[in-house]
């Protein structure tokens, strides 16, 4: 940072413009120069307009008071900036040319004026601007914001400049002599130690948080004790006992559960082996019960190749009855076929003769359209030009109107100007006087707008001072607000601690460590129900699913024995179908040989009226086709298709069932072994239940009911220990709640306490606001009255007020509305001018168009009659010629008349094509159903010698059979439905089956029932007494395993709780070890940096920056006073003097003489600069003190040390009244006062 130029106007002595380049010689090159002249010439208020231009203050108005000084008839404040201008001026300046920390040139330029620049006005708020060199270009906006980048480009803050580049007056011993509260807020401002003192209060705050944790550790750690060594040693070794005593026990209940079982399988196995005894006696008698059916349906079998004789005979009867009714239709046809071809033979007679008429008329019509056609040819010759004449002559009409509207328009636009230039004139000769202000109105504009811009501004000001005023209200009653919360805050304080101390008492009134002992034993217990529950319906589950494979496992067995009786059924039917087959083949062979190639070729050689070389006849009726024969072959073709596809079935259904019977025998044999399987879980299952502990005695088919009310018990048990635990934890979250309730109130408080301090600052900061407003107000008033009086020079005159009343009353009521009732006025001056003017030259154009109108309008006249002449002698002509042709064909086209007469005659030839067509038509049907007719009597005759034959073969067939049976008995055996007897021999095949099924059962559980009994298990003898002593036995042993279980549960329990609680505890002890190692870390923290309002760090940190001051301030003393040495008193901000003179005798600062407190005093200010300017290039220093005190070797030992600054890079300016000062330093800046107060500035 480097000070470039400065410049002033009329500050303090200062009168007029002054200037001081540091850019230009002798300044540029000068590293040292003095600022001289007589006390009160001004010296140090070049300092001040130093820092006016950069910060709007000073070191001296930092100082000031808050009492006020008259300034004219107000009054200001001695610390308001605007005191720095000179009394009896306008306005005035500072200005600073610098170089920032960016290496970029700046000016900054601090503004005062009075009100309307006179020098009775009152003054007016100060403005600043920053503008970057050489562009000129502005920086900031409001000044604030200026403020901040100035601040921003030197890297120095206020009190930050005044340690670093400008040492004020009476500055220098202030921090020599300041106490260590003093010292410590200069040096947290300078440096920024406000840090530390977080950093002291968060630690602090953060080891209180610390031990409260431990605290707590300590707390949970009481409540969890685990049993002490010998109380733990007694219960595990009784444990270990009743895990003995409960082994034997299950070693013997072991041996009593296998005779038990085997009684039981015993049982059961004779059981089986009775119902499969009973089974196979019900299959026998379903045997003998089904022989009947089995005879008929082998007389059924025995008849079934009779079955395609039977049906040949019956088809030929069908065929005969329909032959007949084909013979008595086709006659029928043949009569309608006959009277057709006559009623159409008359019909194609008439249409011939109305063809001949419509050709006579045509012909008599061709001369009188040879006529008419050349009277159109004329006609459409004339109407071109008819339209044409027509068209020119609307022209013609059209156009004189047009010009006589025209003439009209423009003589009525003529009147209609000249009147308003008329009413123009009489306007503005009645506001003549608004040509004054329209010439004035730039100037006027200019002054109004200020004007209610200003009065705007006041406005605000107003609204702004009334908001404080109410805001200051609101504040202050908020405080009284906050004063009331704090009260009511340390009243919540005490009622929170009140609960959580009650709360405290209530939660000690339960046993938890008790609760959650009950709680296991309840848990364990009903995993034992939970597991006999699950074994019990395992037990019953498995035996839902043995019954459900019994019922699959006989439904499979019978399905086998349907399919193997269906495959055997159709097995014997394929001899009677392939003998079926062979037949229906020979017969179509003997029908296709007669239906062969050559005989139809004999046929086709065949001619009319020519007798046959085979039958001697003359008519040929199958010469063309062979209608009953070709039936023939298609009926045989279709009989052997269906005979094939009724072998092809049985073949298809033999090998279904035979697939079906295989399947159904490996689904037994699968499901056998599966039920085999069941069995075994189920033994396997019932022998669980037998060892289960505390349940065995219970029947596992009738345990569910007494396992779920014991398990209905057990719930109750438990809800009513969770209601006791959640009463427990109830009680301790409100414990916990209160706590937090408690912290929060006490949170509250501080809260409460802190928004009393926040209120009371605002409310101070409110009435500063206020007082500072009310100054705004008066200074923007005066302005306001300064531009009115300006303008009343204008609107004064006489008739240029908008309105007849007091122009300024009208102003203030809405300054806004007369600035736009003044603008319209002139506004309508300048436009009534401008229309003036438009008006003359537009009657000037129009009384040169009209006499341009009259003359078209002449010519115009004279070409309409023209042209409507024409018109006239074209249409008598055109209707002449259209009379002429009315009287031919009435005016009808010719085109459609030929048309009319054309279409006729194509009508009519249409019409005897149509009835031709249908006379040959119907005359071919008759032809065709002659023919038809006869070869239908053919097939009648074919079908009765066929009929002849099958009746043969039937009568030969029942002769044959070796038991007499006529036709009606054998129709009756071969109608029976085929589906009811595949099911009734399917029936009679699962009957057997059934039979050979339940004798294999019976056979397999007798075996099971054998092997059993000859596996006897030691001391059963299968008595009765023997099975009740056993259950007896097991009975009694169940109750004392009871008793042992019981007692291993306990002892397990307490254990189990016992390792629960020093798991848990030594989960506890590590936790609580890492929260001692934290409260450790941070206590140390605490002890060292750790305070409750932070001065504990804060006071560190400004010692260690105080030890580096005064290293800096060492390092100056030992070229200004070699003899001296400042040093820290130990653990305080307090400062002694060493005097090295003296044996390093320890000396108090107050001690010195002045002129030793001087030049330590300097040594201290030249390592603040130092210290100060630590982020910053500081490249310029001021020094605002005198050196009077000095004796002249000590005074050369001062100039030394600023030569060494010099020597630095620094360009040092000091004030001094020492006269052998100034005269050692060659460059001057010299102040020299002048008459009437004024001083002057000149650099010599």
């Amino acid at each position: 940072m480097k000070i470039l130029a400065l410049r002033g106007k009329n500050l303090a002595s200062l009168a007029g413009e002054f200037a001081v380049d540091f850019e230009q010689e002798p300044l540029r090159s000068a590293g040292l120069f003095a600022i001289s002249g007589p006390t009160g010439a001004g010296k140090s208020t070049l300092l001040d307009a130093l820092c006016m231009a950069l910060y709007e203050n000073t070191p001296r108005l930092f100082k000031a008071g808050n009492s006020k000084l008259p300034d004219g008839k107000e009054l200001v404040t001695q610390q308001d900036t605007g005191n720095l201008l000179r009394r009896g001026c306008g306005d005035g300046y500072a200005e600073v040319d610098f170089v920032g920390n960016d290496s970029l040139h700046y000016r900054a330029r601090w503004s005062v004026r009075r009100s309307r620049n006179k020098a009775s006005g009152s003054l007016q708020p100060t403005t600043m601007q920053l503008h970057q060199l050489p562009q000129m270009q502005a920086i900031g906006g409001t000044k604030t914001e200026i403020k901040a980048a100035i601040e921003k480009r030197i890297g120095l803050s206020f009190t930050q400049f005044t340690r670093a580049v400008l040492l004020a007056q009476n500055e220098f011993s202030s921090f020599l002599k300041a106490d260590e509260d003093e010292r410590g807020l200069l040096l947290e401002t300078l440096t920024g130690t406000a840090l530390y003192a977080s950093l002291s209060i968060n630690a602090f705050a953060r080891a209180k948080e610390e031990r409260a944790a431990l605290e707590r550790f300590h707390t949970r750690l009481a409540d969890n004790a685990p049993l002490p060594p010998t109380e733990r040693a007694s219960i595990d070794a009784a444990r270990e006992t009743a895990q003995q005593e409960l082994q034997q026990l299950d070693l013997q209940r072991q041996s009593l559960l296998s005779q038990q079982s085997w009684h039981h399988d015993g049982v059961r196995l004779a059981s089986h082996e009775h119902s499969a005894a009973l089974t196979l006696q019900q299959c026998e008698q379903a045997c003998s019960d089904a022989a009947p059916r089995q005879q008929q349906l082998d007389a059924i079998d025995a008849v079934e190749s009779a079955r395609p004789v039977l049906t040949e005979c019956e088809r030929l009867r069908q065929e005969l009855l329909r032959d007949q009714q084909t013979i008595s239709l086709g006659h029928a046809l043949l009569l309608q076929a006959e009277a057709e071809e006559a009623v159409h033979t008359r019909a194609s007679d008439a249409s011939q003769q109305a063809l001949q008429a419509a050709e006579q008329q045509q012909h008599a019509a061709a001369g009188a359209l040879d006529e008419a056609k050349a009277l159109d040819a004329r006609i459409a010759t004339l109407l071109p030009v008819h339209a044409t004449l027509e068209q020119a002559e609307a022209i013609s009409t059209e156009a004189h109107k047009k010009v006589r509207q025209d003439l009209q328009g423009h003589e009525q636009e003529s009147a209609l100007l000249a009147k308003r230039l008329l009413a123009v004139s009489a306007w503005r000769e009645q506001h003549a006087n608004l040509a004054i202000l329209a010439r004035q109105w730039p100037v006027a504009d200019s002054e109004l707008k200020q004007a209610a811009s200003l009065s705007r501004e006041l406005q605000q000001q107003l609204a702004s001072l009334s908001g404080a005023r109410i805001q200051a209200a609101a504040q202050h009653s908020a405080l009284q607000q906050t004063q009331q919360q704090v009260a009511l805050a340390s009243a919540a304080v005490r009622t929170a601690t009140e609960q959580r101390t009650a709360q405290a008492h209530a939660l000690q009134a339960y046993d938890f460590a008790a609760l959650q002992a009950q709680r296991a034993d309840d848990e364990q217990q009903r995993e034992q129900l939970h597991s006999a529950i699950q074994l019990v319906q395992g037990i019953n589950h498995l035996g839902v699913q043995v019954g459900a494979l019994q019922r699959r496992l006989t439904e499979s067995e019978q399905a086998a024995q349907a399919a193997s009786l269906a495959a055997t059924t159709a097995q014997a039917r394929l001899p009677d179908l392939q003998a079926a087959v062979e037949q229906a083949e020979r017969a179509l062979r003997s029908a296709e040989t007669a239906a062969a190639a050559d005989v139809r070729q004999l046929r086709a050689d065949l001619c009319d009226d020519a007798p046959c070389p085979v039958c001697g006849a003359t008519a040929h009726p199958y010469r063309d086709s062979a209608p009953a024969l070709d039936e023939l072959l298609l009926l045989l073709r279709e009989q052997l298709k269906s005979c094939r596809q009724q072998q092809q079935s049985a073949h298809t259904a033999q090998g279904q069932n035979q697939s079906a019977y295989q399947q159904q025998t490996e689904l037994a044999s699968n499901l056998r072994q599966e039920l085999l399987g069941l069995h075994t879980s189920l033994q396997a299952q019932q022998q669980t239940w037998l060892r289960h502990p505390g349940f065995c005695s219970l029947d596992a088919a009738a345990a569910i009911p007494a396992l779920q009310q014991q398990n209905q018990a057990l719930s109750e048990k438990q809800q009513n220990h969770r209601q006791i635990e959640a009463a427990y934890h109830q009680t301790s979250q409100a414990h916990l709640a209160a706590q937090g309730q408690e912290q929060q109130a006490l949170q509250q408080q501080l809260d409460a306490a802190a928004a009393q301090h926040a209120a009371t600052t605002e409310l101070q900061k409110t009435q500063s606001l206020i007082e500072h407003l009310e100054q705004q107000q008066h200074a923007q008033h005066a302005r306001v009255e300064y531009l009115l009086s300006n303008l009343a020079t204008l609107f004064e005159h006489e008739g240029l007020g908008p309105d007849d009343g007091d122009w300024r009353a009208l102003w203030q009521a809405e300054p806004q509305a007369f600035h736009a009732r003044c603008l319209e006025q002139v506004s309508n001056w300048q436009r009534q001018l401008q229309l003036e003017q438009e008006l003359r030259a537009q009657i000037d154009s129009l009384r040169h168009a009209l006499a341009q109108l009259v003359v078209q309008q002449e010519n115009t006249a004279d070409a309409e009659q023209s042209a409507r002449a024409a018109v006239l002698s074209s249409a008598t002509s055109l209707q002449a010629l259209r009379g002429q042709r009315t009287t031919l064909f009435d005016g009808v086209s010719i085109a459609t008349v030929s048309a009319g007469l054309q279409q006729a005659v194509q009508h009519a030839a249409a019409g005897l094509a149509s009835a031709v067509a249908t006379r040959d038509t119907s005359r071919l049907q008759l032809s065709r159903q002659r023919e038809a007719q006869a070869q239908q009597t053919a097939l009648l005759l074919a079908h009765q010698m066929q009929a002849e034959q099958a009746a043969s073969a039937l009568t030969d067939w029942l002769a044959a059979q070796p038991s007499p049976i006529d036709e009606t008995q054998l129709r009756n055996l071969l109608s029976q439905d085929k589906a009811e007897l595949a099911q009734q021999r399917a029936a009679l095949q699962a009957i057997k089956q059934a039979r050979l099924q339940a004798h294999t059962i019976w056979q397999e559980r007798r075996n099971l029932w054998l092997t059993q009994q000859a596996a006897r298990p030691l001391n059963a003898d299968g008595g009765t007494s023997e099975v009740a002593e056993v259950e007896a036995a097991l009975l009694t042993l169940a109750q004392e395993r009871e008793l042992v279980w019981q007692q291993l549960n306990r002892h397990q329990l307490a254990a189990a709780q016992d390792d629960a609680r020093r798991l848990q505890a030594a989960d506890l002890l590590e936790a609580m070890q890492l929260q001692q190692d934290r409260c450790h870390v941070w206590n140390q923290l605490n002890e060292l940096i750790g305070s409750g309002d932070g001065k504990k760090f804060r006071n560190y940190a400004q010692q260690i920056t105080l030890d580096i001051l005064l290293a800096y301030a060492n390092s100056h003393l030992q070229q200004l006073a070699r003899r001296y040495r400042l040093q820290r008193i130990v653990h305080s901000l307090s400062l002694m003097v060493i005097d090295q003179d003296m044996g390093d005798e320890v000396r108090s600062v107050h001690s010195l003489s002045g002129g030793e407190s001087f030049l330590v005093s300097l040594a201290l200010a030249l390592a603040l600069a130092s210290l100060s300017s630590n982020r910053v290039k500081v490249e310029s220093l001021f020094i605002d003190e005198g050196f009077g005190s000095l004796d002249a070797a000590t005074l050369r030992v001062a100039m030394d040390a600023l030569d060494s600054l010099q020597a630095l890079g620094r360009k040092v300016g000091v004030i001094s009244h020492v006269q052998e000062m100034t005269e050692r330093i060659s460059t001057r800046i010299n102040v020299q006062k002048t008459a009437g107060g004024k001083s002057s500035v000149a650099v010599i």
